[in-house]
């Protein structure tokens, strides 16, 4: 993804942290994805809200493009989150670089 996006996406959900380990290198994916990206983003920072708790507790991992597929890793969530998650891979292998 190009470095316009990533940062657009840093600057707007603060549980986006460049200066995790894997995610230094930024978004390992296609900028065609950066609407899907967006999108997961703002449900997750929706369902964070509701419980201030699980947002102290919650990180993005590392993003990137496997075997033509989204993959977002995290730390912390709920079932709701992942639930996200993964409905965003799906929609991923519809979606070409």
């Amino acid at each position: 993804m190009n470095k316009e996006n990533a940062q657009a996406l840093y600057e707007r959900f603060n549980f986006l942290d460049p200066k995790e380990r894997l995610m230094e290198s930024g978004f390992g994916c296609p900028d065609s994805w950066f609407q899907l990206l967006w999108d997961l983003c703002e449900r997750i920072e929706g369902e964070l809200k509701e419980d201030p708790k699980l947002e102290e507790n919650f990180r993005v991992l590392q993003v990137k493009e496997k075997f033509e597929m989204l993959r977002f890793y995290v730390s912390g969530g709920n079932d709701k989150i992942r639930d996200l998650i993964a409905e965003a891979m799906e929609e991923s292998k519809k979606i070409r670089g």
